[in-house]
């Protein structure tokens, strides 16, 4: 017992910087996030001779990663807030993510999207095409996303295409016309797993409208509403809360992790 209370009274007098270094040691490697790299961008040119922009997020490491290949809304580039969000999000979860914008947004500005949308589903043909090549992509594992144009083209690539694993649908366009049996065809089909999650007040889309599309699906759907509209902002002409992109981001990456088992 006497030596127990010698060592205790040493230890009060040892100055508490001896200490210290060591423990904030201790403090900084308690819930730190895996090594990430930095985005990376380039371009790829389609089939067609056209040329998109590319910008890659993975953790580090040879790996193998599960890829989300996300694609950009019709003016919503791959740079806003919602597609940056997802990206962070994924990659901190162990997804490496290859975001990209069109190749009519990387020609001109102010450009728009084809009429039958075939450049658009070329478009990311071309990123699936290069994720596929890569050593670091899990081949099992990948996923179709993007917002609002993207949700669709990433519909139209991922029913077409049995290889990929599921789909993420942010902020779908269900408006009629020209309707949703248009925008995102063979849903009674699928049996593959997707997310659709849109904004309670989204005017380009009414939840009970895609609720009852998507009860035709095989696999039932999952959907998800959180606050605001088509950028999921809570106010007209107002960008949209933090909060509310990272619960968004947060829903489609827990799905991501689900269905891939990472």
């Amino acid at each position: 017992m006497l030596m127990i209370l010698m060592m205790l009274m040493i230890l009060m007098l040892t100055p508490l910087k001896k200490y210290l270094p060591c423990s904030l040691a201790v403090l900084a490697g308690l819930g730190t996030s895996p090594a990430l790299s930095a985005e990376t961008t380039f371009t790829l040119a389609t089939p067609r001779g056209a040329t998109i922009e590319v910008i890659s997020d993975k953790p580090n490491g040879a790996g193998q990663f599960p890829v989300v290949i996300l694609a950009s809304g019709t003016s919503y580039d791959a740079r806003q807030p919602l597609q940056l969000e997802l990206a962070k999000q994924l990659q901190q979860q162990g997804f490496a993510v290859l975001r990209f914008n069109w190749a009519y947004q990387v020609a001109a500005k102010g450009g728009q999207p084809s009429a039958d949308r075939q450049a658009e589903i070329e478009d990311m043909q071309t990123v699936l095409h290069y994720a596929r090549q890569q050593s670091w992509a899990d081949q099992r594992h990948i996923i179709a996303a993007g917002k609002s144009l993207g949700s669709i083209i990433a519909w139209r690539v991922f029913a077409a295409d049995p290889a990929l694993e599921s789909a993420i649908l942010l902020t779908p366009a269900c408006r009629n016309p020209p309707g949703l049996e248009v925008q995102y065809p063979r849903v009674s089909n699928e049996t593959r797993p997707s997310l659709w999650l849109l904004g309670d007040k989204d005017p380009v889309c009414a939840t009970h409208e895609l609720y009852s599309y998507l009860g035709q699906q095989a696999s039932p759907a999952r959907i998800s509403v959180v606050d605001g509209n088509h950028i999921l902002a809570t106010e007209d002409k107002q960008p949209a809360a933090a909060e509310t992109l990272a619960l968004a981001a947060r829903i489609a990456t827990r799905f991501a992790a689900s269905v891939t088992g990472h």
